[in-house]
């Protein structure tokens, strides 16, 4: 398995791991005869098929494709912020959705888009047992949201409801939790 180093420069992060996704496409991956713009399989290896539709999904979600698909989002990627991963799945995303639109292939080798997952997910996501799309891409969705939000350091506030309706509660977990977030990737999974 190939472990993503991190550099201390997330621009660093980010080149190298665009890069290294975008060549092992090119030299593992089917080229497609025709146009195959925007139908494109992912090699099922082991059980990787939750981790495939998960990214045919986000991949056909047309803000998210043009974020990632010309790499817009790198602008937005803060350095700073210690949940994130300094931009890598970033980086790991742009390098997927570039090649799945880019009208050359037709099936996508998978195993080092796994291995950089399971690099940057550790005990979350190992890459090959079976799990929950939706975990998944739960999962997925928040550590993309990390590497661009806004705040770095958010404060704790915690407010215990003895005995108060348990709604008053939801609704304040739900603002503390959007106090410390704020990115374009959040404001998209919320809309």
């Amino acid at each position: 398995m190939t472990s993503v180093p991190r550099p201390l420069n997330s621009c660093t992060n980010y080149e190298y791991v665009y890069n290294l996704i975008v060549e092992d496409i090119e030299d593992n991956s089917t080229c497609g005869i025709v146009n195959s713009n925007g139908r494109v399989g992912f090699a099922n290896i082991k059980n990787s098929c939750f981790t495939n539709s998960v990214l045919q999904s986000l991949l056909h979600t047309p803000v998210l494709a043009e974020l990632y698909a010309n790499g817009a989002i790198k602008k937005n990627i803060n350095e700073i912020n210690n949940n994130s991963t300094k931009g890598i799945l970033t980086a790991w995303l742009c390098g997927i959705a570039n090649c799945y639109w880019s009208s050359k292939y037709c099936l996508i080798n998978t195993v080092e888009i796994m291995n950089v997952l399971s690099s940057q997910l550790g005990n979350q996501f190992d890459g090959y047992s079976p799990q929950f799309a939706f975990q998944f891409q739960d999962i997925l969705l928040n550590k993309l949201a990390e590497d661009v939000n806004e705040i770095n350091y958010p404060e704790y506030d915690f407010t215990p409801y003895l005995d108060g309706p348990i709604t008053t509660w939801a609704m304040d977990y739900n603002a503390r939790k959007n106090r410390y977030m704020r990115s374009i990737i959040h404001i998209l999974i919320k809309s």
